[in-house]
């Protein structure tokens, strides 16, 4: 059994490329993969949420009768599991081991499967592609 989780380890630090930031990481938290696999965990139910989340939203946006026309196209990705185990991983890499002033650095330093989703901000994300013409046309009218 430690075999095979050393192995699952080992090949998703070099799936992500993260054979060299890893050891970083797991100096500044020694219980780094357990995390790892426990916000996995956890990131996996809720993804779910997030995906009937995000459809709900670009409903929205599509159905806006002042967007409607402007709009040329719009997506929506809900971050993998992988990837963002990977983040945690590099962002723990970037870390000092003293505590810094450096907010947006230190946040990073007490990640749990209790609070990643507070910390981080892109597990969600929209694209949405709008026709800079019709904007145009639009604004001329209005002045």
């Amino acid at each position: 059994m430690a075999t095979r989780k050393r192995d699952e380890k080992a090949v998703f630090l070099k799936r992500n490329h993260l054979e060299e930031l890893y050891p970083a990481a797991e100096k500044i938290d020694c219980n780094l993969w357990e995390m790892l696999q426990e916000i996995g965990a956890s990131y996996k139910g809720y993804s779910k949420n997030y995906d009937a989340i995000a459809q709900s939203l670009l409903i929205d946006v599509l159905s806006d009768k002042k967007m409607k026309n402007t709009i040329h196209s719009a997506r929506y990705r809900i971050k993998s599991k992988e990837s963002l185990q990977s983040k945690i991983v590099r962002k723990k890499a970037a870390l000092f081991h003293r505590v810094t002033d450096d907010y947006e650095r230190e946040k990073y330093r007490d990640f749990n499967a209790n609070n990643y989703y507070q910390i981080i901000t892109d597990l969600i994300g929209f694209r949405i592609i709008v026709r800079y013409r019709v904007l145009q046309a639009n604004r001329k009218r209005l002045f």
